[in-house]
């Protein structure tokens, strides 16, 4: 019975490492997009400090909806 507890309780813990895991690939992925998007406005002439005070106030305002 202890057995087949732990196993269970060791193929949960698989599982949330794996989904961790691949969370995580996706945050880098994003990241990784949105470096690319700045650097094209940066390369089209936009201030990236401008860029970054404007998403974030838009950002705010979300939230306090």
């Amino acid at each position: 019975m202890t057995d087949i507890v732990n196993q269970e309780t060791a193929d949960q813990l698989k599982r949330y490492i794996s989904s961790i895991e691949n969370y995580e690939a996706e945050k880098k992925e994003i990241a990784e997009r949105l470096k690319e998007v700045y650097d094209e406005a940066k390369s089209a002439g936009f201030d990236l400090k401008t860029i970054r005070q404007i998403v974030k106030i838009r950002k705010s305002d979300q939230d306090a909806l």
